[in-house]
């Protein structure tokens, strides 16, 4: 399976054997299940970064248990909400049980700006990359 985070639909997957998109159901909140960007999969648990508050007081890093079969959400957690570094939080990467998180991606300055850096460059936040160790 392949799951997708789409703001229209809010999770959903994709079954590569049946070439079907199917609705990821059982979420308990629909605002982090349409405001996910960034998807990954580890110990069974999806996991997102939901970056739909404006403020950045609710941005954070959500995770869902998933169905054994994983057509399902067993179960949905905040794993962070609130960090001080979250200013439009995005991508997010994992590799050997660690959640590695872009805090800030000054995506709106930048595309408020016609998609350049001219005349803002001086006023961004060096990247910021927040670490979660998954195996504990």
């Amino acid at each position: 399976l392949l799951y997708i985070a789409t703001y229209a639909h809010g999770l959903v997957y994709y079954d590569i054997q049946t070439k079907k998109l199917q609705e990821l159901t059982g979420y308990k909140t629909r605002e982090y299940a349409f405001y996910l960007d960034g998807l990954g999969l580890f110990d069974n648990k999806l996991y997102g970064v939901y970056n739909g508050d404006s403020t950045n007081q609710k941005n954070g890093t959500i995770y869902y248990t998933l169905s054994q079969d994983g057509r399902s959400i067993t179960d949905e957690y905040v794993l962070q909400q609130g960090h001080q570094s979250m200013k439009e939080p995005t991508t997010l990467a994992i590799g050997n049980g660690v959640l590695y998180l872009l805090a800030n991606s000054h995506l709106a300055i930048y595309n408020a700006n016609k998609e350049s850096l001219n005349g803002v460059s001086t006023g961004l936040q060096p990247v910021t990359i927040l670490a979660y160790d998954l195996k504990r």
